[in-house]
């Protein structure tokens, strides 16, 4: 049976758009947005004791204009989270980790192209995470990241997955093949228990090398994969 719900974000604004990841020991962690300052930031709280009661939360954006956070969890307790952020104009992708199990989170990291201060002609969306949870293997232990991203000058459309091999230290990328011509997104991303990764969007793509390929998945219709 389920017990009584927990009110978990507290606030006086809309909360929307939540993310769970959980951990050994009981440890559960949720991401959301919130207005309540007025613009919308990412807040992050953990529990130790499977959900019964949360740390005190946590603003991990802090840029006034974060909105749909995506949240995953390392094999060595690292927290990642990462959203789409329009505080400096062009909309982008950040995220920020905390190697202390969500107690502090460094800095916000721009992790979208061109990653140019003032540049707008690339527009990015659609997040997601996934962490690789084998403890063996090539990927054990990786972190990957999906969004879409849209040059503005020439409409063109690209579909980026990112992975990092420590713990969200530094970033390899990777552009999804064969997307739709002139417009596609990929917003969601899964793996197996084999290690096989999936990702999301107007089509279906999958990885079997940790990411370096991939791949459409065949007999599929360009439609909308994923949660």
């Amino acid at each position: 049976r389920f017990i009584d719900p927990v009110n978990v974000s507290s606030a006086g604004g809309l909360s929307e758009h939540p993310s769970v990841a959980t951990g050994g020991g009981g440890k559960v962690y949720i991401a959301w947005d919130d207005d309540k300052n007025l613009d919308k930031s990412i807040f992050f709280r953990r529990s130790d004791d499977y959900g019964s009661t949360y740390q005190p939360a946590a603003n991990v954006s802090n840029t006034g204009s974060a909105t749909v956070p995506a949240l995953g969890v390392t094999n060595n307790g690292t927290v990642l989270v990462a959203w789409q952020d329009v505080s400096t104009g062009p909309s982008e992708i950040r995220y920020a980790r905390s190697l202390d199990g969500g107690a502090n989170f460094l800095s916000s990291v721009q992790v979208s192209s061109p990653n140019v201060p003032g540049d707008t002609s690339t527009q990015a969306s659609g997040v997601s995470l996934a962490v690789d949870s084998r403890t063996v293997g090539t990927g054990a232990g990786n972190v990957y990241l999906a969004w879409s991203e849209i040059n503005i000058q020439n409409a063109t459309f690209t579909l980026r997955i990112a992975r990092s091999t420590d713990n969200g230290a530094n970033w390899k990328f990777f552009a999804l093949p064969d997307a739709p011509a002139g417009w596609g997104f990929v917003h969601s991303l899964a793996e197996d228990a084999a290690g096989v990764l999936y990702a999301g969007g107007t089509r279906l793509w999958k990885s079997v090398d940790d990411g370096n390929t991939w791949k459409v998945v065949p007999g599929m219709p360009d439609t909308y994969w994923g949660g």
